[in-house]
């Protein structure tokens, strides 16, 4: 995880050098032919049939984790078990300065204090004290920010690779492999255009502007 942020000048966003940011993916499906897949693939929130998942996005704009094609009933929870795992692997991410940052909504435990941050909820403010409401205001902005870029990052994925915004085969293995790929083709268009939204908003200078990927 050091080494996707290591060797940049300093972030535009500042608290949030040390982060990388957590998606939640929801793709549409066609209609399955099964009742019993399409029951686990419905979202009731968007009243759709889709496939969900969680992808990660590194300050450079690559993909440098993702858990994808899980049925549209799962939640955050389901869907990052073995992210979480890995950024409490002491081998894997040793420093604890380094995590990510979610929605809201997203799990986190007693364990993961620092290393998942999220944006306040409404009403949160207002409960703390009046000294630290300015620093916590400033923080939660830079938490959205960060946020926002993940959004852009995505957004550059559907953008270039119009079959992620129509619905998915219903095939899971033939999905599966779609998927992937797009996501593959993805990160290969970032390191050889070396054009990111993400990257853009995060670092400035005309070394970043110049560094390979």
């Amino acid at each position: 995880m050091r080494d996707a942020l290591a060797g940049f000048s300093p972030a535009r966003i500042q608290h949030g050098n040390h982060y990388f940011s957590l998606l939640e993916d929801l793709l549409m499906v066609q209609q399955p032919a099964s009742a019993e897949i399409q029951n686990a693939h419905y979202n009731g929130w968007l009243h759709a049939v889709i496939v969900t998942g969680t992808l990660c996005f590194s300050a450079e704009g690559l993909i440098v984790w993702s858990k994808h094609n899980c049925p549209g009933s799962w939640n955050d929870s389901d869907t990052s078990v073995q992210f979480r795992e890995k950024l409490l692997d002491p081998v894997l991410n040793p420093d604890t300065r380094y995590g990510v940052v979610a929605d809201s909504a997203f799990p986190c435990g007693n364990d993961l204090v620092g290393r998942i941050v999220t944006p306040l909820k409404g009403g949160d403010l207002g409960r703390l004290v009046p000294s630290v409401r300015a620093v916590a205001r400033r923080k939660c902005s830079a938490i959205t920010s960060i946020r926002q870029a993940a959004e852009w990052g995505m957004g550059s994925v559907e953008k270039v690779y119009h079959r992620l915004v129509h619905p998915l085969p219903f095939n899971i293995e033939k999905r599966k492999l779609r998927l992937e790929n797009l996501f593959r083709l993805a990160n290969y268009r970032v390191r050889t255009v070396q054009v990111s939204q993400i990257r853009t908003t995060f670092l400035h200078g005309k070394e970043d502007n110049s560094k390979t990927m």
